[in-house]
């Protein structure tokens, strides 16, 4: 258990590291934009938790906790652009 509570905190110390741009169609402010981003982050981190239960690597796997901690990590990212893109919100590329 304690694992997977190294993992979550990987995964959301790397979240902190990004700062993608975002765009709204309806002009939405910095103030909307981080409300909803941390909405999103809290329900990305809550359900990877929730998936993270079913990840089984095999005993013999080298680095097992390194290899999940990216499962978990890719996880939390695709939730967050979804929750995201769920709410109306375009990630722009610099």
């Amino acid at each position: 258990m304690s694992r997977i509570v190294l993992l979550l905190f990987v995964v959301m110390l790397l979240s902190a590291c990004s700062d993608p741009s975002w765009e709204h169609p309806s002009g939405f402010d910095k103030k909307r934009l981080m409300e909803d981003t941390m909405e999103c982050k809290v329900y990305a981190r809550d359900m990877a938790k929730g998936q993270s239960k079913n990840i089984k690597m095999p005993a013999a796997t080298p680095h097992a906790g390194v290899a999940e901690a990216f499962i978990v990590y890719g996880m939390f990212q695709d939730l967050f652009v979804n929750c995201m893109e769920a709410k109306g919100w375009t990630k722009v590329e610099k």
